[in-house]
């Protein structure tokens, strides 16, 4: 059962590389990677747009996906490969954005 906290999006990488069953992203990062929980529910949709991370492509994926632009951007600025890639693969366990500092706990998703 390993778990792992995350501060930073290169921590994150290789956390969801390790296929690590419980990640913790704490700080900044914990709010961004919440804001864009739609990525989840787009499945599919945006797996057009995995490993694109430009903001040309956020006007066409907004129209496609229905997702918001200025959550797209969050996206983007955290990279779309790795939010559609932890949306994909886990599950969000417990949100606690007002504390200090902020955190988000996922847990792997059983296949």
């Amino acid at each position: 059962m390993a778990a792992r906290i995350v501060f930073t999006k290169k921590e994150l990488k290789e956390a969801i590389k390790d296929n690590v069953e419980f990640i913790t992203v704490s700080g900044d990062l914990a709010k961004k990677i919440h804001r864009t929980k739609l990525f989840g529910k787009c499945g599919n949709k945006t797996s057009k747009w995995e490993g694109k991370d430009s903001v040309c492509d956020a006007a066409a994926m907004a129209a496609f996906t229905g997702i918001e632009i200025a959550i797209i951007i969050i996206a983007i600025s955290v990279g779309l490969g790795l939010i559609i890639s932890l949306w994909k693969n886990y599950e969000e366990v417990d949100v606690e954005l007002e504390t200090n500092p902020p955190k988000v706990k996922f847990k792997a998703k059983r296949q």
